[in-house]
């Protein structure tokens, strides 16, 4: 299995994707009710579909980010990429505070 190194950036996206399947299986829990009749290929074809537009919708962002984490400043566009899409701030964190996720940004943006 290849191993990828821990960086902020590699931190930054799997907080992104992660965030963003916890968004979307809350949200199929959410309308369990309405998918209870649906017979297994049409379940199986909600999630596929579920997880395709997510990924969909992240693949550009992160892409992007990506490029412009190896050029002159990268460290901003990743520390962007964390507070735009990472992990939702803990309970009573104050909405100006950075979010206290198990990376947090490396280098503050100037305010």
């Amino acid at each position: 299995m290849d191993h990828q190194p821990q960086t902020p950036l590699t931190t930054t996206i799997r907080a992104v994707r992660g965030r963003a399947e916890r968004i979307r299986q809350q949200e199929l829990a959410r309308q369990s009710s309405q998918l209870r009749g649906l017979n297994p290929h049409q379940q199986a074809t909600v999630e596929e579909l579920t997880r395709w537009l997510v990924e969909r919708l992240l693949h550009h962002p992160i892409s992007r980010c990506t490029q412009l984490a190896a050029g002159p400043d990268g460290h901003r566009y990743v520390d962007l990429l964390h507070a735009l899409y990472g992990p939702e701030p803990e309970p009573g964190a104050s909405d100006h505070e950075p979010s206290r996720s198990a990376f947090p940004p490396t280098h503050r943006m100037p305010t």
